[in-house]
């Protein structure tokens, strides 16, 4: 069995979801791992890695050498520890996990197996959700996340209780920055001119008298799923761990707020309600909420520049962040 390549990234994005060119690796994993015959194989949503369902039963995921790869991989094996067997979360179960060809000297194909959370992404279906189930829904969020971050965190080999990894990831972030703003396009230049005034240094984003906590990082429309009972969609459970992290809980509300609620202020009020938006949390929280979703790795500001074009009038960042993340203040809906 050859090795997977791709001649380019666009190469890549063309065949990551090709059942037909994967079918061979994951029936190799299959026999590996004893799993049932599956007859079924199906691409799951489209990410960065390729992800198959067998039969609705179980999943596998194969880790490229492109995109941070190694790195995913241990993050998602390290969090599969920690959220333990079974989870203490709505979260898929680890089965397994190996490597499609272990004594390679090149890439060895890093892969899970997991057992399958049913639904369908809130992304998918977001039209035909109503707002009343989607206030349910980041209610139920801000327990399940609350949940999530209080899990203690033990040095697994790759993530650790520490300040240590989270705050190298946000120097780099800052240095970064500007150029990553520019090349993603999204916001105006006037704003984007202001970057470096805005943000704070990162010591003090963060308290490092306490503990840093479990985090998804990507908690998106696309990692929530759910079924419809009648008319009423109810989550069965959120996914992807790739991109988890050890650190300061507000980064967790970046993908939520803007990825999954759309910037609706109301829905963040309710998270935070049910999350527990105590006074630690209240502390300095609008100036950190903004400085984060403009140090985040992926070009979130894209979405918010998309789906409310007034804000492009907006004349600060200051104002911006006031609109987007002040839970006292009517924001952009």
């Amino acid at each position: 069995m050859e090795q997977p390549w791709f001649s380019s990234i666009q190469d890549y994005g063309k065949r990551f979801t090709d059942v037909a060119y994967w079918q061979p690796y994951v029936e190799t994993v299959c026999v590996r791992h004893r799993l049932t015959r599956c007859q079924h194989i199906q691409a799951g949503l489209p990410g960065t890695f390729p992800v198959f369902l067998l039969d609705d039963r179980y999943v596998v995921k194969f880790f490229g050498d492109l995109f941070h790869g190694c790195q995913s991989f241990k993050t998602e094996l390290d969090c599969y520890a920690l959220l333990g067997t079974p989870p203490q979360l709505p979260t898929p179960t680890l089965l397994g996990h190996g490597y499609l060809f272990p004594g390679s000297v090149a890439w060895r194909w890093p892969y899970l197996i997991s057992t399958v959370i049913t639904g369908t992404s809130l992304g998918a279906v977001k039209e035909r959700v109503s707002y009343e189930d989607k206030a349910e829904l980041v209610e139920t969020l801000g327990a399940l996340v609350h949940h999530l971050h209080a899990i203690p965190v033990k040095d697994t080999g790759f993530l650790a209780p520490t300040w240590e990894r989270f705050l190298h990831f946000l120097h780099e972030r800052r240095v970064a920055c500007m150029d990553d703003h520019r090349r993603w396009g999204a916001m105006p230049e006037r704003l984007m001119n202001q970057i470096e005034g805005y943000l704070p240094p990162i010591e003090t984003l963060v308290d490092e008298l306490v503990c840093p906590q479990l985090l998804h990082c990507d908690l998106n429309e696309d990692h929530v799923l759910g079924d419809f009972t009648g008319n009423h969609w109810r989550s069965t459970g959120i996914i992807d761990f790739g991109d988890a992290m050890v650190g300061d809980p507000i980064y967790e509300l970046v993908a939520l707020h803007i990825g999954l609620a759309h910037c609706d202020k109301r829905l963040l009020r309710i998270f935070l309600d049910c999350y527990g938006f105590d006074q630690k949390m209240r502390e300095g929280f609008v100036l950190r909420a903004m400085s984060y979703t403009l140090l985040h790795e992926f070009a979130v500001l894209h979405q918010v520049f998309t789906e409310f074009p007034a804000v492009r009038n907006i004349e600060s960042l200051a104002e911006l962040a006031v609109l987007l993340w002040d839970p006292e203040h009517p924001g952009l809906h």
